[in-house]
């Protein structure tokens, strides 16, 4: 689960990111300012390591 929170901590979101069928998600993490980077391992191709990103978008609009 991914909890998103404010400067004061407060909850503002929260998902679930499933595990894909082609790879699986590692415990490697890391924020910056395009979104959280989750470090994947791709089944067909073991011998790299990807980083998939992931950001936050405005339901309302």
């Amino acid at each position: 689960m991914i909890l998103v929170s404010n400067a004061k901590f407060n909850n503002i979101a929260e998902t679930l990111i499933p595990q894909p069928e082609e790879g699986f998600f590692m415990d490697a993490c890391f924020v910056n300012e395009n979104g959280l980077n989750i470090q994947y391992a791709d089944l067909h191709n073991e011998d790299r390591f990807y980083f998939k990103t992931f950001s936050l978008r405005d339901k309302t609009r």
